[in-house]
């Protein structure tokens, strides 16, 4: 089965922040070495990270700044180390909060996020439901946030091989996105990916590729034709074209994939490496 980690991980940054430069503010006292000197900078920061780290998980300081730090290990790839940071952050949420506060919910989306993206399908689950199930409480069940959670359970089921539930949860995403004029371009497109992965798994390959092309249009139209989420929709459609044999489509949309990736992600980024190795797959079983 296709893997389905994009579909959620594209979605990953919605909540949380940009990396800030919260470290040093952190700090007290002036703040680290003068520019140049990275031993002495990293050293300045680690002392940082371990002040915030000792603060209660109340503290908004210890949450924004750890919830910022995984979304940049998960950016470059180091998912087992975003995962761990991010369950450590959440075990010290729920001693101080409680486990249904609704501060819990991004760094519980968050969490199943990067499970989807690891594969491990089953523990991504629990963190996504409660997210879910705080979200609805809290702002409804018509929030873009809520399609995103959605969406990663949709792709957490999907891999666990159930398509039924995997297509209900991409059809309902999808459906508040469409309805809303705050969703983000990309998670829509990211939800088309994931119900495109659903019905080609189901073998509706027509409905599949259908779908896999309305997110390369609105991808190609807002975010370009070179940019990693018009790349990865294409990496996607080719290899269903691969996989039925129609050859010219897949080697022509295949083109260009694997270095878009490589240029957006780093040539050893998880996501970059396991699509060369499927596109490489692809292009050795269409070779004329």
């Amino acid at each position: 089965m296709r893997s389905v980690a994009v579909s959620g991980a594209a979605t990953l940054l919605l909540l949380l922040l940009p990396l800030p430069l919260l470290l040093a503010g952190c700090a007290s006292g002036p703040v680290g070495p003068a520019p140049g000197d990275e031993t002495a900078q990293a050293e300045a920061e680690a002392t940082a990270r371990a002040r915030l780290h000792r603060l209660p998980g109340s503290d908004p300081r210890r949450v924004a700044t750890e919830r910022a730090q995984a979304a940049d290990l998960y950016e470059r790839g180091r998912w087992e180390e975003a995962e761990a940071l991010l369950a450590e952050l959440l075990a010290a949420q729920e001693e101080a909060l409680g486990p249904e506060a609704p501060e819990l919910a991004r760094t519980l989306y968050a969490l199943g996020v990067v499970r989807v993206s690891r594969k491990r399908y089953a523990e991504a689950e629990p963190p996504l439901r409660r997210a879910l199930a705080i979200q609805e409480r809290v702002i409804g069940g018509a929030h873009p946030v809520v399609a995103a959670a959605l969406n990663s359970l949709g792709g957490a089921a999907l891999g666990l091989g159930r398509l039924e539930e995997a297509e209900d949860h991409f059809q309902r995403a999808l459906a508040i996105c469409e309805a809303s004029p705050r969703a983000p371009v990309y998670l829509t497109a990211a939800i088309q990916n994931g119900l495109a992965l659903a019905y080609e798994a189901q073998g509706r390959t027509r409905e599949a590729e259908a779908l896999f092309l309305q997110s390369i249009a609105l991808s190609g139209r807002t975010a370009g034709r070179n940019h990693p989420n018009t790349a990865r929709s294409k990496w996607w459609l080719g290899l269903l074209y691969a996989d039925t044999g129609r050859c010219a489509e897949a080697r022509s949309v295949l083109a260009g994939v694997a270095p878009a990736l490589r240029t957006a992600l780093g040539p050893e980024h998880p996501e970059f490496l396991e699509a060369s190795a499927e596109i490489a797959d692809a292009e050795r079983r269409c070779a004329p």
